[in-house]
C-alpha cells in the first residue's frame, strides 16, 4: 500500500482524500491541538505530532512513498494577512526539511492561488528552485475543486513533483450542486447556536435576504459577511472565519448552514466526527476537499 506523510494536517482533508484512493497515512502533524483533536478522532491509525512542524525530529519520521503538505497560505490568501513579513510564509522550508529526510518518490503541495501573484511570486519562484535541485520533475497550476468532486468553488495552487516524470492533471468530473450535496440530510446535526445572542439581530433579517446576495444590500450596510447559498449552483468558497461566525446562510432555510452540510460542499465523508460548529467550520474552511486529493493521487505515479 502507498504510505503517506502529511504535514499541516488540520483536521484531516488531505488525509480523508489519500485514504479514499486507497493509501495509508502513516504520520502526520498538526500544531494547533484544538484541531489535532479531531483529526486523531477520524484517523486513528495515523500517528499525528501535535507539535510545530520546526519540533519534528528526525527520528519521528516514517519512510513513505508520499509527502503532502499545505504550508499555512494567510500570508498569501485575500482572506489572510497579504504580508510578506507573514512569519507562517517561510514554513515551506520546514516542509523541505522533511522532504530530504524521507525522499519519497511524489510531493504535493497546496496554497492559495493568491501565491502567484505579488510577493508570493518570489517563494514560488524559490520552492521549485529547491526541489528541482532534488531531482523532481514538477508540475504546477491552479485547480477548483469544482471539477473534482467537490460542490464548492474552491481555488487552489497545487505543485506536484514525481521522480519518475512530470505529473498530469486529471479529467474534469460534472459539476455538482448545492441542490444535490444537500438531499438526504441526516436529522442528527449541529446548529449555529454558540454564539445566539450575538446573531439574534442578524436572525430577524434572514427571510428578506434572497439566493446569492448578501445582507449589506438590504440593511445599508449591516451584515455585510452575510450571503445566502443559492441552491441550484456549487457553493461558494466557505472560508474558515465565514464557517465559524455562521455567515452562510441555507439557500431555503432561514439560518446558517449546519456541520453535515459543511461537511457535505467539502466533500467530507458524513460520519466525519466534529461535535463542536466553531471548530468545524475552522477546521473544514481550512481544509483542502478530500475528493480534490482524491481524484489527484489517483493519477500519481509512485
Amino acid at each position: 500500500m502507498v504510505k503517506v506523510t502529511s504535514l499541516f494536517s488540520g483536521i484531516g482533508g488531505s488525509s480523508t482524500g489519500y485514504e479514499l484512493a486507497g493509501f495509508d497515512v502513516i504520520t502526520s502533524n498538526e500544531y494547533n491541538e484544538n484541531i489535532a483533536k479531531y483529526y486523531k478522532l477520524n484517523h486513528i491509525t495515523t500517528n499525528c505530532l501535535v507539535k510545530p512542524i520546526q519540533d519534528i525530529k528526525d527520528d519521528e519520521l516514517i519512510e513513505c512513498d508520499v509527502l503532502d503538505g499545505s504550508p499555512p497560505c494567510q500570508g498569501f490568501s485575500t482572506s489572510g494577512s497579504r504580508k510578506a513579513s507573514d512569519k507562517r510564509n517561510l514554513l515551506w522550508l520546514e516542509y523541505i526539511r522533511i522532504l530530504d529526510i524521507l525522499n519519497p518518490s511524489v510531493i504535493l503541495m497546496e496554497n492559495s492561488a493568491h501565491i502567484l501573484k505579488g510577493y508570493g511570486k518570489i517563494y514560488i519562484r524559490a520552492i521549485i528552485q529547491e526541489i528541482k535541485k532534488r531531482d523532481y520533475h514538477i508540475t504546477y497550476g491552479i485547480i477548483n475543486a469544482v471539477h473534482y468532486e467537490v460542490p464548492q468553488n474552491r481555488i487552489r495552487f497545487i505543485l506536484i513533483g514525481q521522480q519518475k516524470h512530470k505529473y498530469k492533471f486529471p479529467e474534469h468530473h460534472r459539476i455538482k450542486l448545492l441542490s444535490e450535496a444537500f438531499q438526504d440530510m441526516s436529522e442528527n446535526d449541529i446548529y449555529y447556536l454558540d454564539h445566539f445572542k450575538h446573531y439574534n439581530k442578524t436572525h430577524k433579517l434572514m427571510f428578506l435576504l434572497q439566493q446569492g446576495k448578501r445582507l449589506d444590500t438590504i440593511t445599508n450596510g449591516y451584515g455585510f459577511d452575510h450571503y445566502r447559498l443559492i441552491l441550484n449552483e456549487p457553493s461558494r468558497t466557505l472560508t474558515a472565519t465565514g464557517l465559524a461566525n455562521g455567515v452562510f446562510i441555507h439557500p431555503i432555510i432561514d439560518r446558517p448552514i449546519s456541520v453535515n452540510e459543511m461537511k457535505r460542499l467539502s466533500s467530507f465523508p458524513d460520519d466525519y466526527i466534529l461535535d463542536n460548529y466553531k471548530w468545524a467550520g475552522f477546521g473544514i474552511g481550512n481544509s483542502v476537499p478530500p475528493n480534490m486529493i482524491k481524484n489527484i493521487a489517483k493519477n500519481f505515479d509512485i
